[in-house]
């Protein structure tokens, strides 16, 4: 949202008309998009509150890979972190 002039402490009041009442429910309006979508915001900066377009912008995922599968050697230290990170897991 920082690439539409939306920042931290800016408060988001809806997402194309609909009513934005926590994080989650931003969350929720935003997936219900599709990458490319232009919506209308209306949010609250520096206390002026006005309607600023935004257009929906793909999020890079994350991948997990162990060493294993990228060839690189598992050495002792990470066994042991491996050990005592799942071990508290129990």
């Amino acid at each position: 949202m920082f690439a539409a002039g939306i920042a931290s402490g800016d408060l988001v009041y809806s997402v194309d008309g609909k009513a934005v009442n926590s994080a989650d429910s931003l969350s929720a309006i935003i997936s219900r998009h599709k990458v490319g979508d232009a919506v209308q915001v209306d949010i609250e900066q520096r206390k002026v509150r006005h309607t600023i377009p935004m257009t929906i912008r793909g999020r890079r995922e994350m991948k997990v890979a162990s060493y294993e599968s990228l060839g690189l050697p598992v050495t002792p230290t990470i066994m042991e972190f491996r050990k005592s990170w799942l071990g508290s897991k129990r």
